[in-house]
């Protein structure tokens, strides 16, 4: 497909109805919704990189997933843009992406197959404005990449949310090139069931 030259904010019916999975737009919230998508896209692991650009802190959150085609569905509230099988398997809300509005951010991609990559520059206001917001091609790795502006609290708290968020992913999560611990979450289970991707802890019941 050939990239849109201007992409648009927009709100997609279905966002009606998943209103209550929407969030406090912490760093942690923030960071599990990017991981957790990073992980759907088929990553092999996820990259926290702290980065300075005109001297403005930045964080970097990058992904070797199958990247994004369609550069119009990360400013579409409530459509996720996930294939069949991801849709069925998780019903993902298709707000990942919306954990950063009112923030200043930096997206690029680049699919499976494409022939090239693209950047968008998303400001502050341009979340609820619907303004016009430039596609440029380029030549950007596959996979993806999302740079956030970080604040004094987000320094202070970053160390710790990225390892909450880290801790129970399937995929290694690094900050600064530092793998953060993980650990199972069924790890007390008694049995453990695997179908179609999903797994079922069955747990024994203690109590009397």
């Amino acid at each position: 497909m050939s990239l849109p030259a201007q992409i648009h904010s927009q709100v997609d019916p279905a966002a009606v109805t998943k209103v209550t999975r929407l969030f406090n737009n912490t760093i942690g919230d923030i960071l599990c919704e990017l991981i957790q998508n990073a992980r759907r896209a088929g990553a092999t692991g996820v990259d926290l990189n702290l980065i300075e650009t005109d001297g403005m802190a930045l964080l970097a959150v990058v992904d070797d997933g199958a990247g994004i085609a369609d550069p119009s569905v990360v400013l579409a509230l409530g459509r996720s843009g996930w294939d069949g099988d991801v849709a069925r398997r998780e019903d993902p809300a298709g707000m990942g992406v919306f954990s950063l509005a009112g923030r200043d951010v930096e997206i690029g991609s680049r699919a499976r197959g494409a022939g090239e990559g693209w950047s968008i520059r998303i400001g502050a206001d341009d979340w609820e404005s619907g303004s016009p917001i430039a596609v440029v091609p380029g030549s950007h790795p596959f996979g993806t990449e999302i740079r956030i502006a970080v604040d004094a609290l987000w320094s202070k708290t970053l160390d710790a949310s990225a390892k909450a968020a880290a801790r129970y992913c399937p995929i290694p999560v690094r900050l600064n090139g530092e793998e953060l611990p993980r650990e199972d979450w069924l790890k007390s289970a008694e049995m453990i069931v695997e179908q179609d991707g999903v797994r079922i802890g069955i747990y024994r019941n203690s109590l009397h």
